[in-house]
């Protein structure tokens, strides 16, 4: 056993917390769920939902354990109704790591180690932006207006861009945080900067609530309908490597079925990838992403 550090992440319901308002994590000691036992307990979170995508929750796993699998289910925290776990994914990996295992016929690892797979999966991630990113509401900034400080510029969370609403207090608390929309001519944004030019009738302590779009940055916080994408340009990295490694492809060579790529067609295989890739890109693109004017 290693000890390691796991961001486990849940795909939301699409409903948001109608019917399910909590997600359960758990770990087992095997992809079938042998020793099924509960890590924790969150609230959905529905910050990053738009209205072509239910979002993500996510937990950082503090004590994770590489041999061990990890899965969620989402859970009814009055009804207890829940519903059965996710595929079983090792701590350390995630769902790319799977597919594409399972897709290059390289579950023992025999020919990609992980650390390969991490560098497809980044090139992948980057390859991704600007094309797709995900709408999000950010909480996590506080008003500084009091008799000793006012704050006036504030780091924008990490990924964060495009941000076209700045608010504070509360939506849903007007009691306590009474909720206002700051006017554009108070804000600006400069690299990564915002920038409150008056803090008057601003309260100390309320929440900043700020509308933006974030870049996908991990592979949980991506929907399910581009992973057949993002496999494609793994593919396609993991066919370049072959390409620069005669031997490395021997071995892969002798473990696939069917029929099989000679090292003369590497090259070609790689071209169809890459404009296999830029048209799917273009095709789901049109079809999901808001026009930006």
């Amino acid at each position: 056993m290693a000890a390691i550090v796991a961001r486990l992440y849940s795909d939301n319901p699409k409903d948001g917390t109608t019917s399910f308002d909590k997600v359960k994590f758990y770990e087992a000691t095997s992809s079938t769920g042998t020793g099924k036992a509960l890590i924790t307990t969150v609230s959905i979170d529905t910050t990053n939902r738009n209205p072509i995508d239910p979002g993500f929750t996510s937990y950082l796993h503090t004590t994770g354990d590489n041999t061990k699998y990890a899965a969620s289910a989402w859970y009814n925290s009055t009804t207890t109704v829940e519903t059965r776990t996710s595929d079983w994914v090792l701590q350390g990996e995630d769902r790319w790591d799977t597919i594409f295992k399972n897709e290059m016929q390289d579950t023992a690892e025999a020919v990609w180690t992980a650390t390969d797979r991490k560098s497809y999966k980044s090139r992948a991630l980057e390859a991704l932006y600007p094309d797709f990113f995900f709408e999000s509401i950010d909480t996590s900034l506080t008003v500084a207006n009091n008799s000793t400080t006012q704050t006036h510029q504030f780091s924008l969370p990490f990924g964060m861009f495009l941000v076209g609403e700045v608010g504070v207090g509360k939506p849903n608390d007007q009691t306590n945080q009474p909720f206002s929309i700051l006017h554009p001519d108070n804000w600006t944004i400069e690299q990564d900067k915002l920038n409150i030019k008056s803090l008057s009738g601003l309260t100390d302590t309320y929440q900043i609530r700020l509308i933006g779009s974030k870049k996908y940055m991990e592979v949980g916080e991506i929907p399910l309908r581009l992973d057949p994408l993002a496999l494609i340009h793994m593919r396609m990295s993991a066919y370049l490597r072959l390409s620069d490694d005669y031997p490395r492809f021997l071995k892969w060579s002798r473990m696939q079925k069917g029929t099989k790529v000679t090292f003369a067609e590497l090259k070609a295989w790689i071209k169809d990838l890459d404009r296999l890739f830029e048209a799917e890109k273009g095709r789901l693109r049109d079809m999901f992403m808001p026009t930006r004017t």
